[in-house]
């Protein structure tokens, strides 16, 4: 199978008084299309680190991203947004939603950005999967954390990305209610056949 994301040699230092924090070092991985994949980093910078440069929200000190054909680490500042709109989707490990709109407005947004029209059966399908249906109308502060993270994910859904990066998606979550959700990640991946990776500490 076709090899979606290759990154190679990602090193990532930060630096902290008068010296330099390694975050990474020399990180490789690859994904293909529909795997499932959590990459555990020890406790510290590197989960977060590895999450925001296979965004594009950081560059990494050293090493090259291939996402689709394209080498992320060399387009521009400008560049960026576009092409993580249309090929990627993110999970934070806090509710990422906007708070002036509500559950519905906020999964159609990326779309709207880029001025593409939802896929409703889809849309329908994956809201009925994360038993979202009744709170659609309803806004990020009407409803829980897991539902917060729920209509974080159908909105990456929704834009059928590349790839679903996510970073601690149940950080934010009751304990009762994180291996559950996690669970749901892994279903909602085979459902709608996407590549999802997901970056965690130990």
């Amino acid at each position: 199978m076709d090899i979606l994301l290759q990154a190679d040699n990602l090193t990532k230092y930060y630096r902290e008084g008068d010296s330099m924090l390694r975050a990474l070092d020399s990180v490789t991985l690859t994904a293909r299309r529909g795997d499932f994949l959590t990459f555990t980093r020890p406790k510290g910078p590197g989960a977060a680190a590895l999450f925001r440069i296979l965004a594009g929200l950081e560059r990494p000190s050293s090493g090259k991203i291939r996402l689709c054909r394209t080498e992320i680490t060399e387009l521009s500042g400008e560049q960026l947004p576009a092409f993580r709109r249309r090929h990627m989707g993110l999970l934070f490990r806090e509710c990422s939603l906007l708070p002036c709109l509500n559950l519905l407005e906020n999964i159609l947004l990326p779309l709207s950005l880029d001025n593409r029209q939802p896929d409703l059966p889809l849309l329908k399908q994956a809201s009925r999967l994360l038993r979202l249906e009744d709170k659609l109308h309803l806004f990020p502060s009407q409803v829980s954390p897991v539902h917060c993270q729920r209509a974080a994910l159908l909105r990456a859904i929704a834009a059928k990305p590349s790839i679903i990066l996510a970073h601690q998606p149940e950080g934010c979550l009751a304990s009762e209610e994180r291996q559950p959700f996690l669970e749901l990640l892994e279903i909602a991946g085979r459902e709608f056949y996407q590549t999802i990776l997901i970056t965690r500490e130990a």
